[in-house]
């Protein structure tokens, strides 16, 4: 069994190398690069510090288990950029990695005592508020991928959202349970050779995923423009290669196009993918093909946002309506509230919309 293992865990270091390393061809310097490095580097690390035979006291055995302790951090911020195609993450994001960051710290300097014989209730209640908060974490790293389900356009990361939540989500909530039933101990025997499996199996899953021919499945990391623009492009046509297989027809793209441009359907803030194709007349995942294939948009909302976005560029532009208030400008033009329309704005441009007003109405800005 002993043999089994450590050809399971050393099968698993290799698959997570691989990974990390096509992950860092990505680029480093984009949340899916970065977080997709350090998602493996987890999963070599666990497999790592829960070896029956590494030593739990030595340096590898330091280092790997604390690249174990920010998993549900990095499990957190890899999903975001992998489901949702972050581009930056925002202020309060990085306020919570910070958070999560000093706790990791708080919970090796409880280890540290408590190996040391200084057991304390203030040492207990640190590794409870861990070993929880990473379980609150996968939690709500669940929810969030399921959520954003139908508004997914691309089939093949609609799959992977299920699997994510499935096979993925369980077992890192085993995981947990684990660190929390166990007083923080790794798994071992027969239940931490299947663990190690498991995560075999996820970087290989990961790995074909990631370099299937067809790689849609992840996000664009072109570098961003964040200067100052009076108008947003609208996307109106195909680039899809002449060779391509027809994925629908021309009439349906140009159904959308029309209810985006001419009906301006978007400022409805209740619409949503099932009610347009209604609209339209067409199935659910025929429009997903036309939103995605036809005019190369990943996500509903986004696609929504980027008309909604276009719409207030140019009333934000116009010196006619510089009293009206921005809140108005984004209710009218279909978002719901202020808050994600300041996300959605500050994500695209990197400055508020209050600085994009001031800057296109300056006289050197026209």
């Amino acid at each position: 069994m002993e043999i089994l293992d450590t050809m399971i865990r050393g099968g698993g270091i290799a698959a997570s190398t691989i990974l990390g390393f096509l992950f860092a061809r990505r680029g480093l310097g984009s949340p899916i690069g970065l977080f997709g490095v350090l998602i493996a580097l987890a999963i070599a690390g666990f497999l790592v510090c829960a070896a029956p035979w590494m030593q739990h006291a030595g340096p590898a055995w330091w280092i790997s288990s604390t690249i174990c302790h920010y998993a549900p951090l990095f499990f957190w911020l890899f999903s975001r950029a992998f489901f949702d195609d972050i581009r930056r993450f925002s202020n309060i994001e990085g306020m919570a990695a910070a958070i999560y960051s000093l706790l990791v710290m708080a919970y090796i300097w409880a280890q540290h005592q408590g190996n040391s014989g200084n057991h304390s209730d203030f040492t207990e209640a640190v590794n409870d508020l861990f070993r929880l908060t990473g379980l609150g974490i996968g939690l709500y790293v669940m929810f969030d991928v399921i959520r954003e389900y139908r508004n997914d356009l691309i089939e093949r990361r609609r799959k992977a959202r299920l699997y994510m939540v499935g096979a993925v989500g369980t077992l890192f909530t085993v995981l947990v349970i684990n660190n929390i039933v166990s007083d923080g101990r790794a798994p071992g025997g027969w239940f931490g050779s299947l663990v190690a499996a498991s995560l075999l199996a996820l970087s290989v899953g990961l790995i074909l995923m990631i370099t299937r021919p067809r790689r849609d499945i992840l996000p664009v990391t072109a570098p961003e423009n964040t200067k100052l623009q009076t108008t947003a492009p609208t996307p109106t046509a195909s680039k899809k290669k002449a060779d391509d297989p027809p994925e629908f027809a021309e009439e349906e793209l140009a159904a959308v196009i029309a209810a985006m441009e001419q009906e301006k359907v978007y400022r409805d803030e209740t619409l949503t993918i099932v009610s347009l194709a209604a609209k339209l007349g067409t199935q659910e995942y025929l429009l997903r093909r036309v939103i995605n294939g036809g005019l190369e948009q990943r996500n509903f909302t986004s696609f929504l946002n980027g008309y909604r976005l276009q719409e207030i560029e140019e009333a934000l532009s116009d010196p006619a309506r510089v009293k009206i208030p921005i809140l108005t400008l984004a209710l009218e033009a279909g978002f719901n509230s202020i808050g994600p329309f300041n996300r959605a704005f500050k994500d695209k441009h990197g400055i508020t919309p209050k600085q994009y007003r001031q800057r296109a109405l300056e006289p050197s800005g026209k």
